[in-house]
């Protein structure tokens, strides 16, 4: 949550910095911005995911995450040197994101590691009321 809102601010300045030497400062803070978002939702997508399925998804992640990085270059050096498109269209998502949070309970599975056993029940029932399950 803390990486999601620090990058919306992060961005947003970004927008409205104009010389070189604060967007060396703009870009040093968003590097951790985007570590710790794609950590903490990586880990959290896997622990969601059906262990069988987890190859497949992780990888597909990290292809599209490489992938749009290629596909932003190609863009920057053969259709356009603007990069606001894509910095407006990044604070749009981490905004859904950061109303996701909100929906997103923790993972039981680490609710249960961490021997927090009433909250992993309360998170079991969340879970089991939002796919229809009423008897548990």
């Amino acid at each position: 949550m803390f990486a999601l809102c620090l990058q919306v601010v992060v961005y947003m300045m970004a927008c409205i910095v104009t010389t070189l030497k604060n967007i060396y400062i703009v870009v040093a803070f968003l590097g951790p911005c985007v570590i710790g978002r794609m950590a903490c939702g990586f880990l959290l997508l896997m622990e969601i995911v059906p262990r069988k399925y987890q190859t497949w998804v992780g990888t597909a992640l990290m292809i599209s995450e490489g992938s749009s990085t290629i596909l932003w270059s190609l863009y920057f050096v053969v259709i356009s040197k603007n990069a606001f498109y894509f910095v407006y269209f990044t604070i749009g998502l981490n905004v859904i994101a950061i109303l996701g949070v909100f929906y997103v309970v923790e993972s039981p599975r680490y609710l249960f590691g961490m021997e927090k056993f009433d909250e992993c029940r309360i998170v079991l029932k969340t879970i089991a009321n939002r796919n229809g399950i009423k008897d548990y």
